[in-house]
């Protein structure tokens, strides 16, 4: 019987459910524009709004029971960043540190986002919302981040990340789409960035001309942060593009190896030093 929300421990989160099915591997997570069937089979299920409350528990589930989590084809919303205990960026989901490995997998990837749309959910889409800055005052905020230090990276800390799409609302707020300044090793794989989301949402394509001139980016507006360094094996990124960013890629720290990793209309490409 389909839930409105999802029961762990006396909880009720709105807009999920947990199947239930078990998976030694991973943990499923389905999109609200999924199919009935991969909702049926999923542990989790996103309601199109605030989805990243559902994903959060998502990941903080998979992190306890030593699994990673598999995102099935569709799109994820993000609304609203918070405040975390471990003092870093406000953020709307953060990967806890782990001693091991932990993956986030999307089911698809698109070979250009313009395959993605409305009626075309071949991808794993992380659309952000203006929401997201709301109760920012200002600051720069995160939507997807490591676990924080004060300073250095978390030794031993792994996450590999593949098949995402993400969409910033806009280039005007400062924000960082994915912060990886103290997670340890990474191994970043098929991403796309934009950051015109609000409007290629809004039917808006290449040369965005459709609903005016793009606006100049802010500097802080950053698609990917790259660790401060990498302790334990080579962090590696393959088939990176961020596109209308103030900064595309902020490359920092060592051990690094990058394959087919480009940026296109925005301020800075790639910038470089200790972040």
């Amino acid at each position: 019987m389909r839930m409105s929300g999802w029961m762990v421990a006396g909880a009720l989160l709105s807009g999920a459910f947990l199947s239930a099915r078990a998976d030694a591997l991973w943990v499923r997570v389905a999109a609200s524009d999924s199919s009935a069937a991969v909702k049926m089979s999923a542990d989790y299920v996103c309601a199109g709004t605030n989805d990243q409350d559902v994903v959060q528990a998502a990941i903080d589930r998979a992190a306890t029971d030593g699994r990673n989590v598999y995102f099935h084809n569709g799109c994820y919303y993000l609304d609203a960043v918070h405040e975390v205990s471990d003092a870093g960026p406000m953020a709307a989901v953060v990967v806890p540190v782990v001693k091991r490995e932990f993956r986030l997998e999307g089911e698809g990837f698109p070979v250009t986002a313009f395959q993605f749309s409305p009626t075309n959910r071949n991808g794993v889409c992380l659309r952000v919302r203006s929401g997201v800055f709301e109760n920012a005052k200002g600051r720069s905020v995160d939507f997807v981040r490591g676990g924080w230090t004060h300073a250095g990276i978390h030794n031993g800390s792994a996450l590999r990340m593949e098949n995402f799409i993400v969409y910033a609302p806009d280039a005007v707020h400062p924000y960082r789409c994915l912060d990886l300044r103290r997670v340890d090793r990474v191994e970043i794989k098929n991403m796309i960035f934009y950051a015109m989301g609000d409007r290629m949402f809004a039917g808006d394509r290449y040369p965005y001309k459709k609903l005016g001139p793009l606006p100049v980016p802010v500097l802080d507006a950053i698609a990917l942060t790259m660790t401060d360094g990498s302790n334990y094996g080579i962090a590696r990124y393959d088939n990176i593009f961020a596109v209308g960013f103030g900064q595309g890629i902020q490359a920092g720290g060592e051990h690094v190896i990058c394959n087919s990793c480009l940026c296109a209309f925005g301020l800075y490409g790639w910038t470089f030093g200790n972040y």
